[in-house]
């Protein structure tokens, strides 16, 4: 995606006004998927989620094609601490949002990303607080799409599917 691309992304999901760098970049998409399973196991749902996020703010391509064989071997702390007390939140909500990009979050999962959100200092309160809007969001995706698209999604099968 071009930066202008990205920049949009981020202003119209988040309000950001400027384009994190791109050592940041990566380091989130290092820490979204040790969120997701700090071993490195992440399955080929949650792995093409994690790069497709990367890519579509912007992070260069040869990062984003590094992500396919990342083994989650850093540390969450230090992938974090450069980036300020703002990245944590937005983390563990993209981790949950990872973790249902197969169409379920299992209690396994959930229990991972818990466990991540203790090391940030996250109460699991706002983690299940975060659950629920992934949820909803998921909820109202569904019915935008019916309603858009009441014959079915296009591009569904084609070589151009979106």
């Amino acid at each position: 995606m071009t930066k202008a691309g990205a920049l949009w992304l981020l202003k119209q999901e988040w309000g950001i006004q400027n384009l994190p760098s791109e050592a940041d970049r990566e380091r989130f998409a290092k820490a979204l998927m040790i969120c997701v399973n700090p071993k490195g196991q992440l399955n080929p749902e949650e792995r093409a989620w994690a790069a497709g996020l990367a890519a579509a703010v912007g992070t260069p391509e040869q990062v984003v094609t590094k992500l396919d064989a990342y083994a989650c071997t850093d540390q969450l702390a230090d992938l974090l601490a450069p980036m300020g007390k703002h990245v944590p939140r937005l983390l563990i909500y993209d981790a949950l949002r990872a973790c249902a990009s197969d169409g379920d979050l299992k209690p396994h999962e959930l229990s991972t990303i818990k466990a991540s959100a203790r090391k940030l200092d996250i109460p699991e309160q706002e983690v299940d607080a975060l659950r629920a809007i992934v949820e909803e969001e998921e909820a109202l995706k569904r019915r935008k799409i019916a309603a858009v698209f009441p014959q079915g999604a296009p591009y569904k099968t084609s070589a151009g599917a979106i």
